[in-house]
């Protein structure tokens, strides 16, 4: 069997910025957006992150890039400090990690032509010139689905799920290691992003791509990663491989999400109970507490330490092991 390639490591990671409450507040406040996160990505493999909108997701996934400078903690791109990358030659991580962003609409310069706009990376990075790249382009283009005769097209021309796939083909230009890939189907209708979802599986097998993906769709990571990090409020609550989290989610937070996604033949939804705290005033112990029907004094006293449940699962719960044995009830009395 070969052996994995580390990709990625990222140790204790947290961001935070200086935020005013209110248009006339005279102070400022800390928002811990990225709380304490940890974990390890091999080649080919995929980790979905996924939680509700404000859970601090897409600053994890710029971050990663120093899109978002972190505040503390460390990243380890292929066993060298992410830093020393960027004191010594910028654009060689700038090659090696790149991002999808959610909209195809705001990413893609609309006075650019296709050729441009996917050429544009190639050509920063001396990878081609001339009738080189333009051969490249075209060979990316292929490589989406997209004809290479729409090199000269602009993106106004084009529909989203297009769009998406130019976005898709820009990123690839520049033969990355790693993109990161912020609900790059969000935006688009369902048949339309299934087809970019299987589209991103073809191009990490033939390319061997490591990808973090970013969703608010436990349903959609399920389908796209390997493992799965659930996030509220700027901490893993839980991390697993795909089957464990589907088949034996641990947190309490995990089984409302997957709860809550619809079914067919589902009659009712179970929905997550209460809105996610602001981040600017984060709940002491558990931060989930408030709205867990499972919580107690002892939540609301400590912050529970990621616990590992066997085979890499780590969960962040004080009754993580009672609440599957069945031994702990919900109180439904959030502290």
């Amino acid at each position: 069997m070969k052996e994995k390639e580390n990709i990625l490591s990222v140790e204790d990671l947290g961001v935070s910025f200086l935020v005013k409450e209110g248009q006339f507040a005279r102070k400022s406040q800390k928002l811990q957006a990225v709380d304490g996160v940890s974990f390890r990505l091999e080649r080919g493999e995929t980790l979905g992150v996924v939680g509700e909108s404000g859970c601090g997701k897409t600053t994890l996934g710029r971050a990663i890039l120093y899109l978002e400078k972190p505040t503390s903690g460390k990243i380890v791109f292929k066993g060298e400090l992410v830093e020393d990358i960027l004191r010594k030659n910028p654009l060689e991580l700038r090659r090696k990690a790149q991002i999808i962003f959610q909209d195809p609409y705001t990413s893609l310069n609309p006075r650019m032509t296709v050729g441009s706009i996917i050429g544009e990376g190639i050509e920063i990075h001396n990878l081609a010139k001339g009738r080189a790249k333009q051969e490249r382009v075209k060979e990316l283009l292929g490589l989406v689905g997209l004809d290479a005769s729409y090199i000269a097209r602009y993106p106004h021309e084009f529909s989203s799920g297009q769009r998406q796939r130019i976005v898709i083909a820009r990123a690839l230009a520049v033969d990355p290691e790693l993109v990161v890939c912020d609900e790059p189907v969000s935006s688009l209708d369902v048949s339309v992003g299934a087809k970019i979802l299987n589209l991103m599986l073809e191009l990490q097998k033939r390319l061997s791509l490591a990808y973090i993906f970013i969703s608010h769709d436990l349903d959609v990571v399920a389908h796209m990663s390997d493992y799965i990090a659930v996030m509220y409020l700027g901490k893993f609550m839980e991390t697993a491989k795909t089957h464990d989290i589907i088949h034996n989610a641990r947190h309490p937070y995990t089984r409302a999400l997957w709860e809550s996604m619809p079914r067919i033949g589902k009659e009712k939804i179970v929905g997550l109970k209460g809105e996610i705290p602001s981040p600017l005033n984060i709940p002491s112990g558990c931060r989930f507490r408030t709205r867990c029907p499972y919580a107690t004094e002892l939540c609301a006293q400590d912050v529970p330490p990621l616990t590992e449940f066997g085979d890499g699962q780590l969960v962040a719960c004080h009754y993580a092991k009672e609440i599957k044995d069945g031994t702990h009830v919900p109180t439904n009395a959030p502290v």
